[in-house]
This record gives C-alpha cells, sequence and structure tokens, in this order.
C-alpha cells in the first residue's frame, strides 16, 4: 500500500491541448532465436489529456458535453474477479454526487482524448533533436492500440487503462528478468478516488487479486515533478555542479521568486482541497527528465504493490472510504510495517531492472535512465511534505519537528528492537503507515549501491546528482512556503 491519508489532487480534465505534453516509456519485449528479451524504448509522447483527472463542478459548464456524461454505463465484466472490482468502481462513482468523475466513462470522451493524442504526437513527429523520435511506426501501433484495446469493465477509461497496463507489463517483464516471478500476475484498474494511493485488493472468491489504482496518484506525480522542476537546472554538463550553484539557483529560482511561491503554495492547497490546479508549465529543455521521472516513480508504486505479491504478504482486511466522497467503504489489505518496508525494496528492484536494461539498450540515454533511479526518494519526500501541509490545514499551526530522539524510537520501532509491548512502539507500528521520511531513508542505501555499480560512472554521477536537485528544489520549496501556506489557510479559514 503506498498511502498519503487525507491528501486530494485536482480534479480538473487537461485536455490535450491545454498542457504540455508528457511521454512514457514503454518497455516491448521481442523474443529472438535465442528467447532472449529485448528491450526496445520507445518513448511515445503522451498529451496531458491523457489524465483525464476530471472536472470540478465549478468548471462543468466550460466542458464539452458529451451527451452520457451523467449516464453510468450498465456491469459488462464477464471476469468473475473483474465483476466484483465493477461493482467496486460502479459504487465509487455512484458516491460521487456532482459528478466530477464520471465524465470520464463517455464514449464520446475517450474517443476524443485518443484523437488529440495522436494529433500531438504527429505535431511531435516532425521536432528534432527528440531523445526517440516518434515515428510513423510508432504512431500506426499506437492508434491501432488505443482505438481497439478493450478494458476489462465498463466503469474503466480506455486511456487510463491502456497506461496501467504497460507499466503492469513492464513490472512483470521486470519480476521474471531478477528471477522473482509472480505466480499469477494479477489484474488491475483504476478507481475515481481523491486519495492518493494504490491497493490491492483480494476477490471474495479468494484466488484472484486486483491492483487498483487510484485516479489521482498519478496527477499528484505529475505535479510535484513539474513544481521541482521549475527550480532545477535540469541540463547535464560535463563536471558535477558545486553545492553552492545549486544552492544559488534554488534561491534565485525560488525562495526570491514570489511567483514561484505562490505556484506551490495553490498547487499544494489545491491537492490537499482537490480543487483545480493552474497548468505548471516546463521548459522544453526539461520535458524528457520530467516525463522520465514522472514515469519511473508511476512504476516504481505499481511495483510496490508487486512485491507484496511476490513476498506472499498476508494481511488482514480493514474498511477504507473509496470514491470521490468518501461515502462508500470497500475492504483492502491492512498492511504492517515491515510488510511495507519489504514492498518498497521489491518494489525499488523492480525499477532499477527496467531502468538498467534500459540504459544499457539505449546508451545516448543513459543519463536519463540512471536519473530515474533516484525517483522513488523523491516520491516520498513529496509524501512526507504533503503529510506535513495537511498537518497544517488540518490544525491552523505548524506541524511538530521530530528531534533525532523521536527519529531514534521511530527507527527502533521499525527494527524491532523495542519491545512490541512499549506503548508508543505499538501506537506507531500498529496505529498508522510507515512515515514517508523513513521509508526514504531505508531505501536510499539500496539505490545508492546501486548507483555506484553501473557502468560510466560519470555520467551515472551527474544523472544522480540531478536527481538530488529535484529532491533539494522541493524540499526548498517547502521551507520557503511553509509560514506562508499557513497564514494563507488561517486567512480562508477565517473568511478573509
Amino acid at each position: 500500500m503506498i498511502r498519503s491519508e487525507g491528501i486530494l489532487a485536482d480534479r480538473v480534465i487537461l485536455m490535450a491541448r491545454g498542457c504540455t505534453w508528457r511521454m512514457a516509456i514503454h518497455l516491448v519485449e521481442r523474443e529472438t532465436r535465442a528467447a532472449k528479451p529485448i528491450r526496445v524504448a520507445i518513448f511515445v509522447g503522451l498529451v496531458c489529456g491523457f489524465w483525464f483527472f476530471v472536472a470540478n463542478p465549478s468548471r462543468a459548464s466550460q466542458l464539452p458535453s458529451y451527451g452520457e456524461q451523467d449516464v453510468l454505463p450498465s456491469p459488462c465484466a464477464t471476469d468473475p474477479d473483474f465483476r466484483e472490482f465493477e461493482k467496486l468502481q460502479a459504487d465509487a462513482y455512484q458516491t460521487d454526487k456532482a459528478l466530477d468523475f464520471r465524465i470520464v466513462l463517455s464514449p464520446d470522451f475517450q474517443d476524443d482524448v485518443a484523437k488529440k493524442t495522436i494529433n500531438v504526437l504527429r505535431d511531435r513527429s516532425h521536432e528534432r533533436n527528440m531523445v526517440y523520435p516518434v515515428t510513423p511506426g510508432i504512431l500506426r501501433d499506437l492508434q491501432a492500440e488505443m482505438t481497439h484495446i478493450k478494458t476489462p469493465t465498463c466503469y474503466e477509461n480506455r486511456a487510463y487503462y491502456y497506461l496501467i497496463r504497460h507499466i503492469a507489463y513492464d513490472a512483470t517483464l521486470a519480476s521474471f528478468e531478477i528471477g522473482l516471478p509472480l505466480e499469477e500476475p494479477p489484474k488491475f484498474g483504476s478507481l475515481p478516488s481523491n486519495d492518493i494511493n494504490a491497493y490491492t485488493y483480494l476477490t471474495r472468491r479468494g484466488q484472484g487479486r486486483i491492483i487498483a489504482i487510484n485516479a489521482q496518484l498519478f496527477n499528484f506525480i505529475s505535479k510535484m515533478t513539474k513544481l521541482a522542476a521549475s527550480g532545477v537546472d535540469l541540463r547535464m554538463g560535463r563536471e558535477m555542479d558545486s553545492e553552492a550553484r545549486i544552492v544559488v539557483e534554488g534561491l534565485l529560482d525560488i525562495s526570491y521568486n514570489q511567483n514561484a511561491k505562490d505556484a506551490f503554495v495553490n498547487s499544494v492547497l489545491g491537492l490537499l482541497r482537490g480543487r483545480p490546479i493552474a497548468k505548471i508549465p516546463v521548459e522544453p529543455s526539461k520535458e524528457a527528465f520530467v516525463a522520465f521521472f514522472e514515469g519511473a516513480m508511476e512504476r516504481f508504486v505499481f511495483a510496490h504493490e508487486y512485491g507484496h505479491i511476490i513476498k506472499h504478504h498476508v494481511s488482514p482486511k480493514i474498511f477504507i472510504p473509496m470514491g470521490a466522497t468518501g461515502n462508500e467503504e470497500h475492504e483492502v489489505l491492512a498492511r504492517t510495517w515491515k510488510q511495507e518496508f519489504e514492498a518498497d525494496v521489491i518494489g525499488s528492484q523492480l525499477l532499477i531492472q527496467l531502468l538498467r536494461g534500459g540504459g544499457a539498450d539505449n546508451p545516448d540515454a543513459r543519463s536519463y535512465y540512471a536519473f530515474g533511479m533516484k525517483s522513488p526518494l523523491f516520491f516520498f519526500e513529496c509524501m512526507e511534505l504533503l503529510d506535513r501541509a495537511r498537518f497544517i490545514l488540518e490544525n491552523r499551526t505548524m506541524p511538530p519537528v521530530l528531534s533525532e530522539e523521536d527519529k531514534a524510537l521511530v527507527r527502533s520501532c521499525a527494527d524491532r528492537t523495542m519491545s512490541p509491548a512499549a506503548s508508543r512502539c505499538a501506537v506507531e507500528v500498529l496505529g498508522t503507515h510507515p512515515p514517508a521520511w523513513l521509508r526514504r531513508e531505508r531505501l536510499e542505501k539500496v539505490i545508492k549501491d546501486t548507483l555506484a555499480q553501473q557502468p560510466n560512472r560519470k555520467v551515472t554521477a551527474l544523472a544522480a546528482q540531478k536527481a538530488d536537485e529535484m529532491i533539494f528544489s522541493i524540499d526548498l520549496f517547502w521551507r520557503a512556503t511553509s509560514r506562508q501556506l499557513l497564514e494563507q489557510i488561517v486567512k480562508q479559514a477565517n473568511g478573509n
């Protein structure tokens, strides 16, 4: 379970022409005569319209009418496991009285997104100096797949399912390559929910598993990555940047830039409250790095869920609120801290395998793959910051700062070096999910050791430094704006 409780992402449909393009890495396995899988890294320019994060009711009048937007479909799943999951999806949509998410089920809307995606790709195919060119063959294959893809339920959006399917394929391929194959790959789908999360559901038959990605999780990843990139020079130089230069650039781009700070505060509040967030522009020179970083994080989140299955984690069931409003509850598996840490390690191993293989097959783009290896650390840093912001929103005061003694206690609880009977430890381990800072801390050594083993250490070190700068950037945003965030929340609460 990847969780940040109470964090709500924006619900704005980002139509294809309305925001910066993005890419996803599709690792395609081809069998040779030697029966060895060969990855062909294909960059597909997926426009933000692909992220059909749905309109806030206040913007509904600005959206085109697709006819079916307020009519929910009849269930159509034939697979027994997906019949159960479709009921869960339907419950989530039906709790959404404001129709925030229902428009994504319109066939006309889905066709419109697919057409605009292809059109933007076609426009991009004429550009030079792309990391990977968008060839006519790629366009034909993508158009055919998006047109003919069949979703397992009638409550699934084709474009979203297309994306998750490719991410699932990547995780499955990596699990075979590192010798951790699943006995039976799980099924997957999406849920319309404001919770930034992913869960593995056991069907009531007890024989099937479905990994469900909440619709707002990828939006959270995209927003935080673009915000951090705005404060980083992602151009790869020949030498490592000095710490002084990194700090100076951060101060100029963030601390002394009120527009940037306002954008960060407004974005965080939008994520917390589920309100529309203004477009976050990305400079053309940063687009490829941003796309790689986002894609790597998405794969880590999905691979984390694979980790639970690979480790055969047995967990009790709990009820959690589902849907846009959270009025409906459904059963999910309650993971222990130990299980979460194990799944984090497996997830990072699967991601690293994908990125190492991609870098080996595409040496000219090796820096992009090395850059992505630190994306799980950035992900947990962002989760930590959003949790702090949620504390401010709920308590109208700054969150407490953990002392080293407090952190040592949490670490000892996690390592089971403290008696489980100790009350504080029991509360920490049994009453909450692991804190994001601890999850990041425990993964750092795994990723550091992996980077040290990469070929062309200089390129790897330069790329890793850029990833560290992304983490520094998002943390600097927080330090520069946390008081401003508190003041704005208090002001709004007082009606000013």
